[in-house]
């Protein structure tokens, strides 16, 4: 078993962002080099720290874990299609899935989990009240996406 490599480098600016050089090593044993934009060169130096460290976690800990900075549609595409959806019925795993193709992917799948808060979710539900049929049942079915079920008749804590 290889040894685990853990990572520390230092974020940096350069042009408009905050840049972090890490070793991605992949299945296949290679080690390659990559720059990882980590936030606007307008961020404080502590916050973007603190992303960093986010960022390298689950390489550092050997574990891959969903973090504040994974993209929503890494998310729902990587996590919870594969692992919670499975668990409900077929034709609310249909719906479901309209629900996130159709509404939530275009709307959130480019901002990271860090930057979704529940005002920013509400907002959203709340502007779509004139323009389709129900949107209290969108509502529902799109918090089921930001807390999934562990079982099918388990909720996790608001």
């Amino acid at each position: 078993m290889a040894r685990r490599r853990f990572q520390s480098p230092k974020p940096f600016k350069e042009g408009q962002f905050w840049w972090l050089r890490v070793w991605d090593t992949s299945v296949t044993g290679s080690r390659k080099r990559q720059r990882v934009k980590l936030a606007p060169a307008d961020m404080p130096l502590r916050e973007v720290q603190k992303i960093a460290a986010e960022k390298l976690r689950p390489t550092n800990q050997g574990l891959v874990l969903t973090g504040a900075a994974m993209n929503f549609g890494d998310f729902v595409n990587g996590t919870y299609i594969p692992t919670y959806l499975p668990l409900l019925s077929s034709s609310t795993q249909d719906s479901y899935n309209g629900v996130i193709s159709k509404y939530l992917e275009p709307e959130f799948s480019r901002l990271s989990l860090r930057d979704l808060s529940r005002l920013t979710v509400q907002q959203y539900f709340s502007g779509m009240a004139g323009t389709v049929p129900y949107p209290h049942n969108l509502e529902d079915q799109g918090r089921s996406v930001f807390h999934p079920p562990l079982c099918g008749r388990c909720r996790l804590p608001d």
